[in-house]
């Protein structure tokens, strides 16, 4: 018995040494496993790629949101313009003319000519030979020459607009908008020419107005546009510093003029906007030819300080742009009364009008904005539409029925013979030679013409053949406005003018009065050299006479494409004029907007249309973006993924490699797209995570016993208690 009592004893002893090295504590906080990658890290995502095709179709708001959103700089911006105009519009035209010339023409040099060695009439019969030379043999390579003039600061404005904008200061929808400017305007540092080959090296000293509000907006003046010399033409848009700039939809085909140069460049997007200017219809006729919107404003609601004149009394500025949004943003910078504006003009319309904002005027209008409208309808102006035409005039008429309007023929009230009576004596005098004086002497002591005589002497007339006749006709020694005594009976003519057209309207109750003024698409450009064809002739010409002469508001809205046959190898754009009441800018922007989605809303037509020779360049990011879906592909763990994740992606990449010779970016992202999300369907394989980076254990504590149950210790300890245990049973039964 007390044997068996000793070992019970020493059992439990044992049992006591081993329960200290048994202690049981909390165990330490495991590190956080990390969110499985569901597909290998690319260096970009599709959705962040700001695209060349978006560019076609963006507006304004879309660029600041690309912008906002990071998708986009305007570094980047810039880049896109400059490389579209180095793609289809920077070759020289006269770099055609290197080597052996046209075949079957005599009239070329074999090596590139001097411009000096010409008269403008040869210099441009050259252009002539050329174009009917291309039309002739398939109609490839040509480009469109719009640009007389790069900024070479452009990139860096950008870049400064950009600092800005990370800083948080955003200047407003302008800020880093690249536009194209007319080279008839002032933009301090850089060459304005008019064209003109006798101003090649007269640099402005100062923006013009309107070009100092643009920039202090943070617009980027990115180019200079061609135009007929001196605006001098509405027919075509050649000069003898830029050449002959051509249609985008069609290169043999004129763009109109005097901003043709300006109007081609919009449509083919080298710039997102661009400025013209309109002494008898020269930002409308190329906005209509061109496919783009165009504003003539109220006389009086633009500043015309610095700008190149023709006809100070009938000149103005406008915004030529692609929509409406961007028409309406261009009008909230560019609408500004001019100090000096106001002491030069005795005959701005009465009183200056403009709504807090045009932009909140396009945003608020929509298809419902033509419901009630009653639109007067100079049925003159459609006689003899042409057959390719004829579509388009139906659908256009579709869509103001669609949207609610009413078209009243005012025709009966408001007739030819009573316009052509009321512009009688509305014309400003001989005033051209003493406005050119003024901005000759506001070019500073380094200008290269100080006076008119530069001309008349005929140091420059070899190179202007169609404008020097106008500086003979006056007299340059004082401001005929002061000395001329009809000047002021012919201004009170013009307000007469403006108030019985306006005493129609109001009598049938307009909102505006809408006209044709091109019967058909742009004419061959040989043909606007010997007086233009398509041209709507009739004797109103009403595009020259409610705005120039009554100062009202008009506006050119493109109707979309005309048909093609044997005449028209391509399809051309074609427009619309919409005249409103003076100040009114406001309801020609509602009916636009309207009649642009009713427009699409009836399905024949799309009012932006893009050039068939400057169409969307290939994109680079999505082609790199492509190649490192393709690395990314081949580089994937199959074994980190479920099988049925893996195969359908596999599935999804058969012949991928194809995307990498797909040049149209819009095809090239839709093939993208469900190879990018076949990543996002991969599913992981749930495995333990190794710790994660920057995990540390907790503190080591050297006189703590230990904190977790080592296994020898417990086998070591049970297997003691099992032997006592043992050896008391045995030594039990062996004394019974």
């Amino acid at each position: 018995m007390k044997t068996k009592a000793l070992l019970i004893l020493l059992a439990l002893c044992a049992l006591l040494v081993g329960l200290p090295s048994l202690k049981v504590v909390s165990l330490p906080p495991q590190p956080p496993v990390s969110t499985p990658t569901v597909r290998p890290p690319m260096r970009q995502s599709l959705d962040d790629i700001f695209s060349t095709d978006e560019l076609m179709t963006a507006n304004i708001l879309d660029l600041q949101r690309a912008k906002e959103s990071g998708r986009l700089t305007s570094e980047q911006l810039v880049m896109m313009y400059l490389e579209r105009i180095a793609s289809y519009d920077s070759v020289s035209h006269r770099d055609h003319f290197i080597g052996a010339g046209i075949p079957g023409s005599n009239v070329f040099p074999t090596q590139a000519p001097n411009r000096n060695n010409f008269s403008s009439a040869q210099w441009f019969e050259m252009h002539f030979s050329f174009a009917n030379w291309w039309w002739n043999n398939g109609g490839l390579g040509m480009a469109i020459n719009s640009i007389i003039s790069l900024n070479p600061h452009a990139l860096e404005e950008a870049a400064v607009l950009d600092a800005e904008r990370a800083a948080g200061n955003v200047r407003g929808p302008m800020h880093g908008i690249p536009v194209l400017v007319k080279d008839n305007i002032d933009v301090a540092g850089l060459v304005t020419s008019g064209g003109s080959i006798a101003l090649q090296d007269s640099y402005a000293p100062n923006d013009a107005f309107i070009i100092g509000l643009l920039r202090e907006a943070g617009a980027i003046v990115i180019a200079k546009n061609n135009l007929s010399e001196f605006s001098s033409s509405a027919r075509h848009s050649r000069s003898t510093l830029g050449g002959v700039t051509h249609n985008p939809f069609d290169p043999s085909r004129t763009p109109a003029g005097s901003s043709g140069g300006t109007g081609a460049a919009v449509a083919s997007l080298f710039g997102t906007v661009g400025i013209g200017t309109d002494t008898g219809s020269s930002i409308r006729r190329p906005a209509n030819i061109n496919g783009i919107f165009g504003l003539r404003p109220t006389q009086g609601l633009m500043s015309r300080h610095g700008i190149i004149p023709l006809n100070m009394e009938n000149d103005t500025a406008g915004p030529m742009t692609r929509c409406v949004i961007d028409l309406a943003i261009m009008l909230d910078v560019m609408a500004a009364q001019d100090p000096f504006e106001i002491s030069i003009n005795r005959h701005v319309v009465p009183g200056f009008s403009r709504p807090d904002s045009f932009l909140d005027v396009a945003l608020a209008a929509d298809i419902n904005s033509l419901d009630g409208a009653r639109i007067g309808v100079l049925q003159s102006s459609f006689t003899g539409v042409q057959a390719v035409t004829r579509d388009l005039y139906n659908d256009m008429r579709a869509a103001f029925d669609l949207g609610g309007a009413t078209f009243v023929n005012i025709g009966h009230r408001l007739t030819n013979a009573n316009i052509n009576n009321w512009i009688q004596n509305t014309g400003p005098g001989l005033n051209y030679a003493w406005e050119m004086n003024q901005y000759f002497a506001g070019l500073g002591p380094y200008a290269p013409v100080r006076d008119q005589r530069d001309f008349r002497n005929g140091r420059f007339v070899r190179y202007i053949d169609w404008i020097h006749g106008y500086f003979n006709m006056t007299n340059p020694t004082s401001n005929p406005r002061n000395t001329h005594a009809v000047y002021a009976r012919n201004m009170q003519n013009r307000h007469r003018f403006r108030d019985n057209v306006e005493r129609i309207m109001d009598e049938f109750q307009l909102d505006a009065i809408i006209y044709l003024n091109y019967t058909g698409p742009a004419g061959r450009e040989f043909a606007s050299h010997a007086g233009g064809t398509h041209i709507n002739n009739h004797p109103n010409l009403y595009t020259a006479r409610f705005g120039p002469i009554a100062g009202m508001p008009s506006l050119a809205i493109p109707m979309g494409l005309a048909n093609t046959n044997s005449n028209f190898r391509y399809a051309m754009p074609m427009g619309i004029e919409l005249v409103g009441r003076a100040w009114d800018e406001s309801r020609l922007i509602e009916l636009a907007v309207g009649f642009t989605e009713a427009t699409h809303e009836l399905g024949r037509q799309r009012i932006q249309n893009i050039p068939t020779f400057t169409p969307v360049l290939p994109d680079a990011n999505l082609h790199d973006f492509a190649q490192a879906l393709l690395a990314d592909f081949d580089a994937l763990s199959h074994d980190l993924y479920t099988y049925e994740s893996v195969a359908a992606l596999v599935e999804l990449f058969a012949g991928a490699e194809s995307a990498l010779e797909i040049t149209c970016p819009t095809e090239l992202r839709q093939f993208l797209e469900p190879l990018a999300a076949g990543f996002d369907s991969l599913v992981r394989i749930q495995i333990p995570e190794p710790p994660c980076d920057g995990y540390t254990p907790p503190p080591k504590d050297d006189d703590a016993s230990p904190t977790i149950f080592t296994p020898l210790i417990i086998a070591s300890t049970i297997t003691l208690g099992v032997v006592i245990s043992a050896a008391v049973l045995m030594l039990s039964k062996r004394r019974r």
